[in-house]
């Protein structure tokens, strides 16, 4: 589906493989900005970056047409992507029986991801009001607010367990501020252990269940990585 804006500027929800175009330097404006997930980009000489990412990565994104989009800002007249958010649409893994949570386990949620691209405010609020009039009638997370009915709720807590249709894979993209437990085939935006996963291991009749930073998460290798995401600093 698209929608026409002012300004020469129509925005698309991308699913499949032609998310692949978000991320693909030269379907990109030049003033799109870096980004350590794109693909074919040159350096300020015109050559090909070093930066040429394995396309396997962003299998999970294609094969989960269900569960991730992403949304993209187009510039009609240069047609070319000048802003792109990642959008997450799965069921929520969280026990609503013993956690504070606005939706019942199995039931869908959604998470926003944040915006990248040109400093163009028409962009960033023009794509992210299409995600949010085309979702609102589900919980939104954000990576700083949670939106109910589309509006900001103070009153719910940032947290998710979001489970997605597959999650069976050997690479994955940089995806900030997520962790992945392949086993469950879920995202979460916090580091679940002690009774957290206590409880998610009983719901899912599993041992041992590990999540792990997402940003470029491979599961036949530790990556040392000092990397680190917001919900390090909580112990849950």
């Amino acid at each position: 589906m698209i929608k026409k804006y002012k300004l020469n500027m129509k925005i698309i929800e991308l699913k499949g493989k032609e998310i692949l175009r978000a991320y693909d330097g030269d379907q990109l404006s030049e003033d799109f900005g870096y980004s350590c997930a794109n693909f074919n980009v040159y350096d300020f000489y015109g050559k090909k970056s070093n930066q040429d990412n394995d396309l396997e990565m962003f299998d999970i994104y294609i094969e989960n047409y269900r569960n991730i989009s992403c949304f993209v800002a187009i510039n009609e007249d240069t047609n070319k992507i000048i802003g792109r958010r990642m959008f997450f649409k799965g069921n929520s893994m969280l026990n609503d029986r013993y956690y504070n949570v606005p939706v019942e386990m199995g039931k869908t949620i959604c998470y926003m991801y944040g915006y990248y691209g040109e400093r163009d405010r028409n962009a960033y609020y023009n794509i992210s009001q299409l995600i949010i009039n085309r979702y609102k009638k589900y919980i939104i997370h954000t990576d700083s607010i949670v939106l109910r009915d589309g509006i900001k709720d103070n009153n719910i807590q940032n947290f998710f367990i979001l489970q997605i249709e597959k999650m069976n894979f050997d690479k994955y993209p940089p995806t900030d501020f997520l962790y992945v437990c392949p086993d469950i085939r879920s995202f979460s935006n916090f580091k679940p252990n002690k009774e957290v996963l206590k409880v998610i291991e009983r719901d899912n009749n599993k041992k041992g269940l590990k999540f792990e930073q997402a940003y470029r998460y491979n599961p036949n290798k530790i990556i040392d990585t000092n990397y680190k995401t917001w919900g390090d600093k909580w112990d849950f």
